[in-house]
């Protein structure tokens, strides 16, 4: 887990602000949190989606949830979504489902396993963790 300054450990790698997709005009962003030695096999995905009441949070705070996953071989996600006074649902859920989409078409790149993606997160990101659950496609 990060230290008290919030600095990430040494046998972390962390990329901020990958951009994963455009909604109503504007980038999308997601950091990823993954083990600086890869795994021989594609890992397995953890992503978090923040909370906020639908109009507060950021994916910066998923990061630290993030760590420990990433120290035992997981691929650490957490994403950014458009908030609701920006625009209204299903803008969010929209903006989630892209993000699963890009992460399934840069497997390869990335290293994870597209059929292994868990989804989790708290309050407005519970939610739209449950809305991507039972989500065709």
């Amino acid at each position: 887990m990060s230290d008290a300054t919030g600095a990430i450990p040494s046998d972390i790698d962390h990329i901020a602000n990958i951009p994963y997709g455009k909604g109503g005009g504007r980038r999308l962003y997601l950091d990823i949190v993954r083990p600086l030695e890869r795994p021989e096999r594609p890992m397995p995905v953890v992503v978090w989606i923040h909370g906020g009441a639908w109009r507060g949070g950021n994916k910066e705070s998923g990061i630290r949830r993030l760590i420990p996953y990433a120290q035992r071989g997981y691929f650490g996600v957490s994403v950014s979504y458009r908030l609701s006074q920006e625009a209204t649902y299903p803008a969010q859920i929209e903006d989630c489902k892209c993000a699963i989409r890009f992460l399934r078409a840069q497997a390869m790149r990335f290293h994870l396993d597209p059929d292994r993606i868990g989804v989790w997160g708290p309050s407005a990101g519970g939610h739209l963790v449950a809305l991507l659950g039972t989500a065709t496609d």
